[in-house]
């Protein structure tokens, strides 16, 4: 088996179903005087294989965790991808559904959208 070592990831892109990840190495430039991105290695997986390598990787980070390597919430510290923005027709339902739709799904008859009233928007909790 063999094995390589890379600095980082450069790139990663899906494209029909595979996803390619490029890898770099750190050179120094004497010309800039400090080290730059070279690039090193590529690999292509189909999704699947991504998938399984995540979830090897979240379990590495929790072993390391556990013994004190990083500190916990490690990946937790990454931020949230924006969210899409609502259709038009959607932001009229009112801020009475966007709370209900944060909140724990209960089992209750739906109810109808009211018209949206125009007041400040509530301060998210703490």
């Amino acid at each position: 088996m063999n094995e390589i070592f890379c600095d980082g990831v450069s790139h990663v892109i899906l494209s029909r179903g595979l996803v390619s990840i490029e890898f770099f190495h750190l050179v120094y430039d004497d010309e800039i005087g400090k080290h730059k991105r070279a690039p090193f290695f590529s690999m292509t997986l189909p999704v699947k294989c991504v998938l399984e390598c995540l979830d090897a990787g979240e379990r590495v980070v929790d072993y390391m965790v556990k013994v004190g390597l990083v500190p916990a919430g490690i990946l937790k510290s990454a931020p949230a991808p924006a969210a899409k923005a609502a259709p038009a027709s959607e932001k009229k339902a009112g801020k009475k559904d966007a709370k209900a739709s944060s909140a724990p799904a209960k089992k209750s008859a739906p109810v109808p959208a009211k018209k949206a009233e125009a007041r400040p928007a509530a301060k998210p909790a703490p």
